[in-house]
């Protein structure tokens, strides 16, 4: 039993080295350091984990080492309050709801040809943008949503697929393929509000593991200046970046804001569903997916979809137009 509990304490100080040596990187380094942004996205399981150590800690009489981890667990607490308690609301706003759009990545089969359309069925989304679909999702939701999405348009194959449906008519559809980069596409939805112009992304796995060294700066900047003339205008998608990435701030720069951060509604967290990527036992711990709103559009609320089946959460957003069309 005295190893068990000499165990449990070494481990909890060495989460707390741990931790330490991550927010110490992270800061010194701007989170630039490519180990640094793959470790990212596990910080809130770092941060957060803190806490069951925290009470080995004082549990074993070890004071300092206990204060320690109960600060990094606060830390984490208040870091990740958006998400875990959807304390957003730094801008609240009222008035009707002009477009409900929703972004998935469906996973490549991870979730069912059937069960992606029975979740677009329960969706209230007028506008969604899938990632990762395969030919049998394809043909089932041509088949049996061709009402509910008259317009659908599907591109590219594999893990670069990506696809808009829409109640609303199409214009202007492009698919852009950068030289060294995932594709994107842009398209004008017109609607009786404006026109809103929404740019699709999924940003390669490669901004995962070393940031800006795999171009996704750029292909923000491209899409920002892209939008730039348009005054409703969206980027929405899988990014595979968490909110405190720095290629994140190429959107901020340009007046884009993160609709979640802004009027997110409950947990937030939209990756992995517990199991599902490669076998990964653990539950959603990092937010990776996002709809960012131009000036010109207001976010009335946004939460994630239930479980469907995919390693990731839908992510679905209310908008208002703001200005005439």
């Amino acid at each position: 039993m005295n190893n068990i509990l000499s165990t449990l304490e070494r481990l909890a100080q060495l989460w707390l080295v741990v931790s330490l040596a991550y927010l110490a990187l992270d800061v010194s380094t701007g989170g630039l350091l490519p180990p640094v942004v793959t470790l990212g996205h596990f910080r809130p399981f770092l941060l957060l984990g803190a806490l069951p150590w925290f009470v080995v800690a004082l549990w074993r009489g070890r004071w300092a080492v206990g204060l320690g981890l109960g600060l990094t667990a606060a830390l984490g607490l208040y870091l990740h309050r958006v998400e875990l308690f959807g304390w957003a609301p730094h801008l609240r706003a009222d008035g009707p709801v002009h477009v409900a759009l929703e972004t998935w990545n469906v996973g490549h089969g991870r979730a069912s040809a059937e069960q992606v359309r029975d979740a677009l069925l329960a969706s209230p989304a007028q506008v969604v943008l899938l990632q990762e679909w395969n030919e049998g999702t394809r043909l089932e939701l041509q088949l049996s949503l061709r009402d509910r999405f008259p317009h659908q348009h599907y591109f590219g194959a594999g893990k670069a697929s990506m696809a808009l449906l829409s109640a609303f008519e199409v214009e202007d559809l492009r698919w852009i393929e950068p030289r060294r980069a995932n594709p994107w596409l842009s398209a004008k939805v017109p609607t009786e509000h404006g026109t809103l112009h929404v740019a699709g992304v999924h940003l390669d796995l490669l901004a995962a593991l070393v940031g800006n060294l795999a171009q996704s700066d750029e292909v923000l900047r491209d899409i920002a200046n892209h939008l730039a003339g348009s005054r409703h205008a969206v980027v929405a998608g899988d990014f595979n970046l968490t909110r405190w990435s720095s290629t994140m701030d190429v959107l901020e720069a340009a007046g884009f804001t993160d609709a979640f951060h802004a009027v997110g509604r409950g947990f937030g967290f939209t990756f992995p569903t517990f199991g599902r990527y490669r076998g990964v036992p653990l539950p959603p711990i990092v937010r990776i997916d996002y709809v960012w709103c131009s000036a010109g559009v207001v976010p009335l609320a946004c939460s994630l979809a239930a479980d469907a089946g995919s390693d990731h959460l839908a992510l679905r957003v209310n908008l208002r137009l703001a200005g005439r069309p």
